[in-house]
Formats: structure tokens, C-alpha cells, sequence
């Protein structure tokens, strides 16, 4: 963590950076950076003037003080009755020799202070440009990857995901983090009701082929909201009993069929009466998940951490302000995406409390397609954070049929 504390971005005409602490410091005092100009640490999306950030303030002073000696100007005049009592000296000459000098100096300070002052931009026709800060949804985003993961895909438009165009119904998907094996939910049937399904490709722009429903899994009962490790050697996933439980599967490398799945355990903030539901990996030690209790009025969402292969310890709860949507955690919880009648939308945790902003709609159900909650199923966004995966009948095409997409923003 301490990388991304000595790394800043500065907001002044546009945004700048990332900068260490020492070149933000050495800008204030050249005036390079103002004290009303916004500033963010690197991994964080919140701007701040630089007059609130603590490690700012002596610069801020040092410069401040810099500026009130050069506008106090001219020097102390003092015992010019001795001036005027030189040899050869008479008052006029020296109080005019003495006026000189003064004029000299001060015109010597002015443009002294005009050469050392940080150059600005060119003033436009209509004046200095306005500076807008960013939005409070630009605030709250990642920032873009450089290169985007799929360069093809237009920003904001849905599109397909190759190798679903003939399953007939699913939800719930869950990649690895190469995007390259894909878990998810498809109906099986009255007798066996939903299953669980895994495809691969060669390549991310490749198609998904052989989709097989993953047998040692799968029983009559409901399994739901798979969820993959990066690596996609483990897959966490719910058997809709009653109460609902997540269950653990390994293999031993990507090309290996699941082992039998084990029950996990949780030790701490949970009642064997409660359903738990929704689990997803955060790290190769951590995941987040989300308990119900028997009647389904209360939802929390909860984090843990793994002390066993089966076995994890509840380290706390997420602190938001409405525990019901399927929230898709990113940067080890920093961030927080979740489905809703009106799109999906983004949220992000506070440094200070660790509570959850309100949210802002990051993609519309009026451009991505709606019923994103027709079926309580969860989506997936990538390790980069420019990709999300969804399932809709899709952006105004009328279809009944429930597909596959993927979205660039």
C-alpha cells in the first residue's frame, strides 16, 4: 500500500500524473499547483483540494511566505539624516539618490518575480478556459485501461459474448481472470432444475465451444451463483437447500475435470439457520459472500478470510447502506458493482468510515437491456475493470430468450 500513498494525480486545467510526493511538493513551491487546485492519491478516485491533505501543508506555507516578501517590496528606510550629512552631499541629492536606488530595487524584485513565475496557458479569445472538476461518477470509476481488453468493442455497446448464440437460457456468470473459461448457470429441467456449465477458448476473441454441464456438481437440487478463482483451479457455488450453502470445488490444473465439492465452513458472524448465497473470490484467501436469514427480510454482506481449503473466518461486514443487490466486488472491495431495474450501477468505499457512497448509474438498462434482476442472478467484471458480463434479453430487441453479453465502459 505504501506505493500507491506516494503516488498522486493533480487536477488543475486537466488531470496530471501520477506524481511522487516529492515532485507535488516541488510544484507548490514553484506555484506550479496552487492551493484551491485538487489533487487524488493514486488508487483512489477522490479529488481534494491540496489545502486538506496533510502532507501538503508546510509547501503550502513555504510558498505563502515566499509571496508575502516579494509583495512587501521596498526595503526599511532608516537614519536618512545621516544620508544627508555625507560630504559633498546636499538633501535634495540624497533623498533623489536614495529614491532611485528604491525604484531600482523594486523594479529589480518585479521582474524577478516575473521570470521565476510557473508558466500558464494562453488565455483563449473568450478569457481563460473553464475548468470543470470531475463528476462524481468519474470520481467514483476506475481509470481506463491502456490498452482496453478488447479494443474491438465499442464503449457502451453491448455485444454478444461468441459461443452462446444457441444456449437457450442462463444466468450467472463467472470467468477467469483471462477470460478465457467461463462458469454458468443454464435450466436443466423439472427434474434437475438448474445446472451448472463450463466452456473454454484459446483466445479471448475466440469463441466459447465444448459447453459441459459439470456432472460431479450438479444435483437435483438448484446450484447457483458459480463463482471462479483467477486461476480457475477453485469454483465456489450454492446448493439451493434449505437453508441454502456454499460449496468448494478444486482441480488440479485447467484442463482437469472438479473433484468431489466440499460444504464450506464459516466460523464467526453467521447462524447454521441463516442461507448463505452469492459467494465470490476477492483474492486467492479472501472472499466476500452474503447471508439471508430463514425468511428472507434481512441480507448482509460479509467478508472472510480462509484458514483452511474448506474453512473460512468471518472478518466483517460490508458497511451498505442496502445489503439486497448482487453486489460484484473489485479492487480487493474498494469498489462495488451491483444490477438494478435501471442498469448497473457503481458504488465505492470511503478511506476514512469504509462505508459504501451512494451509488451512480454507471451503464443504463435503456442501453444495455433490461430484467438485469428478472432472476436474482449475479454479473461478473474483469480484473481490469472494463469489461462487465451480464445476462439480458438484451438492448431493445424484443427477445424472450435470455443471452450472454458483454459490455465495454
Amino acid at each position: 500500500m505504501a506505493f500507491w500513498h506516494s503516488q498522486w494525480f493533480c487536477f488543475t486545467d486537466d488531470e496530471s500524473g501520477p506524481f511522487r510526493l516529492r515532485q507535488v511538493i516541488r510544484q507548490i513551491e514553484q506555484g506550479v499547483l496552487r492551493s484551491n487546485d485538487l489533487v487524488r492519491r493514486a488508487g483512489s478516485s477522490s479529488w481534494q483540494p491540496l489545502t486538506s491533505v496533510p502532507e501538503f501543508q508546510q509547501a503550502l506555507q513555504r510558498r505563502q511566505r515566499q509571496l508575502d516578501r516579494q509583495r512587501r517590496g521596498a526595503m526599511p528606510i532608516s537614519q536618512t539624516s545621516s544620508v544627508a550629512r555625507l560630504p559633498g552631499w546636499t538633501l535634495r541629492s540624497a533623498l533623489i539618490a536614495l529614491a532611485t536606488g528604491i525604484a531600482l530595487w523594486v523594479l529589480g524584485q518585479l521582474a524577478w518575480s516575473w521570470w521565476k513565475q510557473p508558466a500558464r496557458f494562453p488565455k483563449g479569445p473568450n478569457g481563460p478556459p473553464a475548468i470543470q472538476a470531475p463528476s462524481r461518477l468519474q470520481q467514483l470509476r476506475p481509470r481506463a485501461t491502456v490498452p482496453p481488453t478488447l479494443p474491438s468493442l465499442t464503449p457502451g455497446v453491448p455485444e454478444l459474448v461468441p459461443g452462446f448464440e444457441h444456449v437457450p437460457w442462463l444466468k450467472s456468470p463467472t470467468l477467469t481472470g483471462d477470460l478465457k473459461t467461463i462458469v454458468y448457470v443454464t435450466y436443466a429441467g423439472a427434474e434437475r432444475l438448474d445446472d451448472l456449465v463450463i466452456a473454454n477458448r484459446d483466445s479471448i476473441t475466440q469463441a466459447f465451444r465444448d459447453h459441459q454441464v459439470l456432472q460431479g456438481l450438479c444435483t437435483q437440487q438448484r446450484e447457483a451463483h458459480p463463482a471462479l478463482s483467477a486461476d480457475g483451479l477453485e469454483l465456489l457455488f450454492v446448493r439451493q437447500t434449505t437453508p441454502s450453502r456454499i460449496w468448494i470445488a478444486r482441480r488440479a490444473h485447467r484442463g482437469a475435470a472438479f473433484e468431489a465439492p466440499r460444504e464450506v465452513q464459516f466460523q464467526g458472524d453467521v447462524s447454521p439457520e441463516e442461507h448463505y448465497d452469492a459467494p465470490q473470490f476477492l483474492d486467492a484467501g479472501g472472499i466476500h459472500f452474503v447471508v439471508s436469514d430463514v425468511e428472507f427480510t434481512r441480507r448482509r454482506q460479509l467478508l472472510a478470510r480462509r484458514i483452511s481449503p474448506n474453512k473460512f473466518a468471518v472478518t466483517g461486514a460490508l458497511a451498505i447502506a442496502n445489503p439486497w443487490p448482487r453486489y460484484f466486488l473489485t479492487t480487493k472491495g474498494r469498489l462495488a458493482y451491483f444490477p438494478a431495474e435501471e442498469g448497473i450501477f457503481l458504488t465505492a468505499q470511503q478511506a476514512r468510515t469504509q462505508e459504501y457512497v451512494p451509488p451512480e448509474l454507471l451503464l443504463p438498462a435503456a442501453t444495455i437491456g433490461g430484467e438485469l434482476t428478472k432472476f436474482d442472478d449475479t454479473i461478473w467484471v474483469n480484473p481490469q475493470e472494463d469489461l462487465i458480463f451480464y445476462c439480458s434479453p438484451g438492448p431493445g430487441t424484443g427477445q424472450a430468450k435470455r443471452r450472454l453479453w458483454m459490455v465495454r465502459y
